[in-house]
């Protein structure tokens, strides 16, 4: 199992380059509408019921850390 990424990962790593790509590229509306979804992905993780499949604590914790980092840098991010 070394080296292979959870699904989870996948799914916020794709999510996190279509941020990425639309912050570089200066993109304000669709980085705004980028971060909702990651943040989105984060809180429905983060909300599922017990018993539901989700990714281990560890992995939702950079999750999250990862989310309030975009969200502050992101904190004054308008036209």
């Amino acid at each position: 199992m070394f080296g292979k990424k959870s699904v989870y990962r996948r799914q916020f790593d794709a999510l996190e380059a279509e941020l990425k790509m639309n912050l570089e590229n200066n993109y304000k509306d669709l980085a705004r509408a980028a971060l909702k979804k990651i943040a989105d992905f984060v809180e429905n993780m983060e909300s599922a019921p017990e018993g539901a499949p989700k990714p281990e604590q560890k992995e939702m914790l950079r999750f999250r850390e990862t989310v309030d980092a975009y969200e502050q840098q992101m904190k004054n991010y308008h036209h």
